[in-house]
């Protein structure tokens, strides 16, 4: 694996850890005010099983992580939110250029 593989996989891998620690950040305050819809839990329990497969893959160095990555980008520009968008598109770039080099 060469050298700029290596810093995409760190890149990935820091990008999921910062966003895993927002989302907890986010979800403390959403089940605080005790208005939680069963379909919101569904969402982060899944936004976090996919940012711990990512930081996981990112760590083995396995092209899974840019998949997952690939998905969670997906779902973040599907929010609709000019900042998620931004974030969507990180990944998917990100996740990218993992897969264009991995042979």
């Amino acid at each position: 694996m060469d050298e700029k593989q290596e810093k995409r996989f760190k890149s990935l891998k820091w990008t999921a850890v910062i966003l895993l620690v927002l989302l907890a950040i986010m979800c403390f305050f959403t089940f605080k005010q005790a208005a939680v819809q069963p379909l919101q839990i569904v969402g982060y329990v899944l936004q976090f099983a996919l940012l711990v497969g990512i930081i996981i893959g990112c760590v083995n160095k396995k092209s899974y992580a840019a998949i997952l990555a690939i998905i969670i980008g997906i779902l973040f520009i599907i929010s609709l939110d000019i900042i998620s968008i931004f974030i969507g598109l990180l990944l998917l770039l990100d996740a990218y250029y993992i897969l264009k080099n991995n042979k």
